[in-house]
C-alpha cells in the first residue's frame, strides 16, 4: 500500500499471489540425500525474504525428516543464533543428524567468517552430544551454497 494505486484490496490480492507462489514451490522431501535435497525443502521459505532467517532440519540415522523450523530470524544482514535451541529440538525429536540453512538476503553466495565459526561450534557441540552436522546451506535467491 506504499505505492501509488495499491489499496487495500489490492495489497491483500498481492500478498495472496506472492504466498500461493511460495507454497507452489514447496517439494515434498522426506529424506536428504545431499544439499540439494536441503536446499528444495527450504527454498520455499528462504528464497525470496529480505531479512535473514535461521532455519534448521532434523533428521533421524536414515536421513529421514522428522522436522524442519526457523530458530532465529534477524536483520537485513545478520541473524543471532543460540545453538542450544538447535539441540534443544534435536534432542526432544531424538534426531541422530541436522542441517543448519539461512538465507543471503544481499544474494551473494558467499559464506562470511561468522558462517563459518558457528558452524563450527554447532558442529563441535553436535559431536558431544552424538549429533552430526551433515551440512550448512546459504540459500541467496535461486542458488545455494553448501558450507558444510
Amino acid at each position: 500500500m506504499k505505492f501509488e494505486g495499491i489499496g487495500k484490496v489490492k495489497a491483500t490480492t498481492l500478498s495472496c499471489i506472492f504466498e500461493l507462489v511460495k507454497r507452489s514451490k514447496t517439494v515434498n522431501v522426506h529424506k536428504i540425500n545431499k544439499s540439494m535435497d536441503a536446499y528444495h525443502l527450504l527454498s520455499p521459505h528462504l528464497s525470496t525474504l529480505l531479512h535473514e532467517e535461521f532455519w534448521c532440519v532434523f533428521l533421524n540415522h536414515q536421513n529421514s525428516v522428522l522436522d524442519y523450523k526457523q530458530i532465529a530470524k534477524g536483520g537485513i544482514d545478520n541473524v543471532l543464533v543460540d545453538h542450544r535451541l538447535i539441540f534443544q529440538r534435536a534432542l526432544a525429536l531424538n534426531a541422530t543428524k541436522i542441517i543448519l540453512a539461512h538465507n543471503h538476503p544481499s544474494q551473494q553466495l558467499k559464506a562470511s567468517q561468522a558462517d563459518i565459526k558457528l558452524t563450527q561450534r554447532v558442529k563441535n557441540s553436535g559431536e558431544l552430544l552424538n549429533i552430526k552436522l551433515i551440512d550448512h546451506i546459504i540459500i541467496a535467491g535461486e542458488d545455494y551454497l553448501s558450507i558444510g
